[in-house]
């Protein structure tokens, strides 16, 4: 395997092995690292000295709102957001072949 592309690729797969290689590309075992519970950055970058970030709008309530609605949440349903939150750190991702061309 080529460092620099384990390298290049870090954010967003952890590449396994190489499955095979021909004349046009290297294909690699990957685990991609996008969850569910974690949005995409699509683009960034700097315009006129202002910074951005471009990701998917996710229709819904915040916490923050809810919680301003409905007050304490039960037991239960905090748990259950607490899980959610806590599950994309451990990365649980997909299986993909990635190439270098």
């Amino acid at each position: 395997m080529i460092p620099s592309l384990g390298t290049a690729l870090a954010s967003r797969y952890s590449l396994e092995r190489e499955l095979g290689a021909g004349g046009m590309a290297t294909v690699y075992l990957a685990e991609d690292l996008r969850h569910a519970h974690i949005l995409p950055l699509f683009d960034s970058g700097e315009g006129e000295g202002h910074l951005f970030y471009v990701m998917p709008f996710v229709e819904g309530e915040t916490l923050r709102d809810r919680l301003q609605r409905d007050g304490q949440l039960p037991v239960d349903e905090a748990l259950r957001i607490a899980a959610l939150r806590a599950r994309p750190s451990r990365l649980a991702g997909f299986r993909y072949s990635a190439r270098r061309a």
